[in-house]
């Protein structure tokens, strides 16, 4: 599953304001298919066949992958893929990785993060 790109969205919203179906649109689009056509423009409120009502593309808000106790992470797919990667590449693992930016934010160090661990499961 890919992401679509801000000019994707626009694009899209082109032909369907052309009057273009799914079926016609998905030729300009190589690897996708008419469902995920379907699914882009009805999530952006959008329907094949009824010009748009609006043409502003609404994208996706960053998603909350992990919350530590009151620091919540907000990573967008971009970032998150670069952790991915920066894990993968230093063979750590992704908690490993968060871990290490948390004691980067908080300026403590391993032992200390254990303890506020364990002050706070009590």
């Amino acid at each position: 599953m890919t992401t679509w790109t801000f000019d994707e969205l626009n694009l899209l919203g082109t032909y369907i304001d052309r009057g273009l179906s799914a079926g016609q649109s998905v030729k300009h689009f190589p690897g996708r298919t008419r469902s995920a056509l379907s699914i882009a423009a009805n999530r952006q409120g959008w329907h094949f066949g009824q010009p748009r009502t609006h043409t502003t593309v609404r994208m996706p808000a960053p998603r909350v992958v992990r919350t530590y106790s009151h620091i919540t992470f907000s990573i967008a797919s971009e970032a998150k893929q670069r952790l991915y990667d920066h894990a993968s590449a230093t063979g750590v693992t992704m908690t490993q990785v968060l871990n290490s930016l948390i004691l980067d934010h908080l300026g403590g160090d391993a032992h200390e993060m254990d303890a506020r661990s364990d002050r706070n499961a009590t």
